[in-house]
């Protein structure tokens, strides 16, 4: 049997048949070229040229009804695409583009469209791509925002802020605008000179209520740090019509904040950073737990972000029984590392049985069932949660969107309309928009 043609060398080979092969010859081995339906309607093209694996596939005995030849094909056609594939992975590695680009939406219809177009595309020209199609681009770009226009017209929309720090320390605060179909990016304020105030952030947010039109706003979303909350109630006084929501992560981070306030969660993160700092921080010792771990790493907590305090904990749960594995083993026992001191503490702690019994077990089970239903074990977190939820998240917004949600409602339609918070809520919002819209009375 003939054997496949090597990737490199089918140029060659195309050039030959591609004289001898007429259209319906190559229509008669396999599907039509399928055209990818997107927004910008690509018109289908002539027929494409003759392939590789058109070439492979008739070199090939019995192709249309042997299994083997089959297998074959299947064979040839993965070989095809490692090819490609390293090809394309060595421009990225060449460009330094991120590995984050092959998940972008827009990435799988240009390998599609590029498939379609056959052998002998002519790649674009730097030209190209920094004039004329950066041109389309820009112009699609305002299609998209266009339809975010109208929806914002039609059914309104929400303002969001978002302050952070950048790595020059300044403090910058991004404003962006939702509507149903996105989220799109409007600005992003320099903030540095400010002094922070209740005051100053509700001038921003005016600002930026009057630059998107205040017809259309129907909700602005800050964090809810005081001074933001303060500017929400003066935003809600100004604009009868606008509802002011905290932030629903931010109150929760601010929720994980308080609950690892708490003397033995408290203590027990704290033994969990120490732990995972002395094995970050030492490349041997890594590379150990790498190897009891199955090459799994441990999260590892951020100073600012308290949720992943308890992704954390969960973490040493998973590797609980490695963990100890490891520094029970004689590799960790014939190390430097198990004379040191700071080495024989974190030891300590991996066998200590407070670590994994008292808070370590909450991060892997829901709150209650993890105090194993005493309410005095767990009364101080629901506490704190409640608190949260007191003061920033019972919104009436919210209380509206757990109303109209069909799971909640049809549930328990009864308690739904028993309870007195959320009809509160659905009641409020009713007035505060019918009003806005000169129904009252």
């Amino acid at each position: 049997m003939d054997s496949i043609p090597h990737f490199d060398e089918v140029d060659n080979m195309e050039k030959a048949v591609d004289d001898e092969v007429d259209v319906s010859q190559v229509k008669a081995h396999g599907k039509q070229p399928s055209v990818e339906a997107s927004t910008n309607s690509v018109a289908l093209k002539k027929p494409r040229n003759i392939g590789r694996l058109d070439l492979i596939y008739q070199k090939l005995p019995n192709a249309k009804s042997s299994k083997t030849s089959q297998s074959q094909f299947e064979e040839a056609q993965k070989k095809l695409r490692e090819a490609v594939v390293e090809k394309f992975t060595r421009w990225m590695y060449d460009a330094g583009i991120s590995f984050n680009a092959v998940q972008y939406d827009s990435f799988k219809p240009m390998i599609e469209a590029i498939g379609q177009y056959g052998p002998g595309m002519k790649p674009p020209s730097f030209h190209e791509v920094r004039v004329p199609y950066l041109k389309k681009e820009i112009e699609h770009t305002k299609l998209i925002l266009k339809e975010h226009e109208e929806q914002k017209v039609k059914y309104g929309c929400t303002l969001m802020s978002d302050g952070w720090r950048d790595k020059k320390g300044r403090s910058l605060i991004n404003f962006l605008v939702n509507t149903l179909k996105r989220s799109m990016f409007a600005k992003s304020v320099d903030a540095s000179e400010y002094s922070h105030t209740g005051m100053k952030m509700f001038e921003l947010l005016d600002k930026f209520v009057q630059e998107v039109g205040e017809n259309h706003v129907v909700q602005v979303v800050t964090d809810s740090a005081s001074n933001n909350v303060y500017a929400g109630k003066l935003l809600e006084e100004k604009y009868k019509h606008i509802f002011w929501s905290p932030c629903a992560a931010h109150c929760l981070d601010l929720m994980f904040e308080d609950i690892f306030k708490m003397p033995d969660l408290k203590r027990t993160l704290e033994r969990a950073i120490m732990v995972n700092g002395y094995i970050y921080n030492r490349t041997q010792v890594l590379n150990m737990m790498r190897e009891f771990t199955e090459k799994r790493d441990m999260i590892r907590p951020a100073k600012t972000r308290f949720a992943t305090a308890f992704l954390t904990l969960k973490s040493f749960q998973l590797q609980k029984q490695n963990l100890k594995t490891m520094f029970s083993s004689e590799k960790w026992n014939k190390s430097k590392f198990a004379n040191e001191k700071q080495g024989k503490l974190v030891s300590n702690v991996i066998f200590m049985t407070s670590f994994w019994n008292t808070a370590m077990n909450r991060a892997n089970e829901q709150i209650a069932a993890a105090f194993s239903h005493v309410e005095d074990r767990y009364k101080d977190v629901f506490d704190i949660i409640d608190k949260g939820c007191d003061v920033q998240l019972h919104r009436p917004l919210h209380a509206v969107g757990y109303f109209l949600n069909p799971e909640f409602f049809y549930n328990n339609p009864d308690e739904m309309s028993q309870d007195e918070e959320v009809m509160n809520g659905l009641y409020d919002s009713i007035t505060k928009l019918t009003k806005s819209d000169g129904l009252e009375d």
